[in-house]
């Protein structure tokens, strides 16, 4: 086998690209334009307005957005030129038929995005889509083998150089740099900085400016220092008795009579009245208005040390709002008299509003997650935040909010160059596992290339480099986070690795040795 690893090698004709382009072209086309993928039916279109006339929406598109729309479709156009003129096809065809296959791409794009929550549907971006597809064509046509040829001769120079061994080093310094970066922005997620002299407040923060004070009714409030399983919030938000022991809060207050409020767990300080006027309070629970709301009787340094151990905390309150549109306000907060916050959930309008402090959300503090349109005016909700050191999720009522807020390496990472927000955190994630595997698999494609069917200890070595990485990163995060592990991340990462040395063989190279 050594031999037929490094031994001399015909020379490969120079590979063609126009597959791979497609494909790129293609994943890029679909993640940038139909992510998150959440698909809704309610949308409301004007009246007697068609779908398939994409709702005869008018869209005021910026000088950028049209162009940015032109340059998505660019690759497309390109990669399909190069197709049919591999068919053999004249000079006039590829522009053709790109701007029948842009259009169609385009409409089925904005057709698609109309069902998508968030997305702008309109026939501007068919126009300019189309555009970017024939300007792609023309393109190629102009100068393209002078632009994929330097591609070509370094895909040949690196099929050259790697032999196995070679690409097994290879892959494990590239990945190990990765591992290496991704341990201090995974860090950058922690709960970090809680201070020991933050006070628990209802009703307002800290400051006690009347300006954030918020009007409404609260009727319990419990705290874990701990993620709670998703049947558990589930039953407990839904008013059921949940089994198990990670169901029992580490804090338990009941909004019963006049303050002070007590901790039924005998864990945190008792809550008590901070302003002149009188909090009113019955038998129904704390009814904070804009001069009355409740705090800690001292810091609750004992929560803040608990979470920053476990990097993980979930939040139940149970409160009816007294407004709703103009209506705004913090509902709870852990919170200093002066600096930041360690956490804020408040109302805006109908809006939930909820932050918390971390490394990475105190540099972006655009990282508040609004879920709109969840709370009714005079309407009790139980709502409960659960953080498992990298996913927060959100209840309401019974019923997950299927918002995705990931925190992670990804995000850390897009933090850097650009202010990232909440809505793209998941985007953030799969294009970092993105960057880190499918280079690697693009190298594995290339030194598999050099083997046939009988070199059965070397396709071992490369499953290994295929199977090994996603779990080690899977595990250094966990280390890290604290979070449980996600299985889907490491399909993920797999199915990304296997991706990569697909897609660099989509053109049929030919290999060096003989397939049996």
């Amino acid at each position: 086998m050594h031999s037929q690893m490094t031994g001399p090698r015909s020379q490969p004709p120079v590979p063609q690209w126009s597959r791979r382009i497609l494909i790129a072209a293609a994943i890029g086309i679909v993640f940038l334009t139909l992510f998150p993928f959440r698909f809704s039916l309610q949308t409301e279109l004007p009246a007697n307005a068609s779908p398939f006339l994409l709702g005869v929406r008018e869209k005021n598109a910026g000088t950028l957005d049209n162009f940015l729309n032109i340059l998505l479709f660019v690759p497309f156009g390109f990669g399909l030129a190069e197709v049919i003129r591999k068919w053999g096809r004249s000079r006039t065809a590829p522009l053709a038929l790109s701007l029948v296959a842009g259009a169609a791409a385009s409409y089925s794009v904005e057709f698609l995005q109309l069902y998508i929550p968030g997305r702008d549907s309109g026939w501007l971006d068919v126009f300019t889509n189309t555009a970017g597809s024939v300007a792609g064509a023309a393109l190629f046509e102009l100068c393209g083998s002078v632009l994929l040829r330097p591609l070509s001769r370094i895909e040949e120079l690196l099929e050259s150089f790697l032999t196995l061994q070679r690409a097994c080093w290879l892959i494990v310094l590239y990945l190990g740099g990765w591992f290496a970066i991704s341990l201090p922005l995974q860090i950058q997620t922690r709960l970090e900085h809680w201070g020991p002299d933050s006070f628990l407040v209802v009703g307002n923060d800290a400051s006690g400016r009347p300006g954030n004070a918020w009007k409404g009714q609260v009727l319990r409030l419990q705290l874990w220092d701990r993620a709670l399983p998703d049947a558990q919030v589930s039953a407990l938000t839904a008013g059921k008795t949940p089994g198990g022991v990670s169901a029992e809060p580490r804090a338990a207050y009941t909004f019963s009579g006049p303050p002070p409020f007590r901790d039924q767990r005998q864990f945190l300080p008792d809550l008590s009245r901070r302003t002149a006027t009188p909090a009113q309070a019955d038998s129904t629970g704390l009814v904070p208005d804009a001069t009355s709301w409740v705090v800690s009787e001292a810091p609750v340094a004992a929560f803040a040390a608990a979470v920053q151990r476990t990097n993980q905390f979930a939040m139940r309150i149970v409160c009816a709002p007294a407004g709703g549109i103009g209506a705004s306000g913090r509902i709870v907060s852990i919170s200093r008299p002066s600096g930041i916050a360690d956490l804020s959930l408040r109302q805006e309008n109908g809006n939930l509003v909820f932050w918390f402090r971390s490394p990475l959300s105190v540099k972006r503090t655009s990282l508040t997650w609004h879920v709109a349109d969840v709370l009714a005016t005079n309407q009790v909700h139980d709502i409960l935040y659960s953080y498992d050191g990298s996913d927060l999720s959100l209840y309401v009522d019974g019923k997950r909010i299927p918002q995705m807020y990931r925190l992670g390496p990804g995000a850390a990472l897009a933090a850097l160059p650009r202010r990232v927000k909440p809505a793209e955190l998941y985007a953030y994630s799969s294009v970092y596992y993105a960057l880190v595997f499918f280079p690697a698999g693009v190298l594995l494609g290339l030194a598999a290339r050099r083997l046939t069917r009988r070199d059965r200890g070397a396709w071992l070595v490369l499953g290994t480099n295929w199977l090994l990485p996603p779990w080690i990163l899977e595990c250094l995060l966990v280390w890290v986070s604290g979070r449980p592990v996600h299985l889907e991340i490491v399909a993920l990462s797999l199915a990304l690795a296997a991706g990569g040395a697909l897609w660099i063989n989509a053109d049929g190279a030919r290999k060096s040795g003989s397939v049996n």
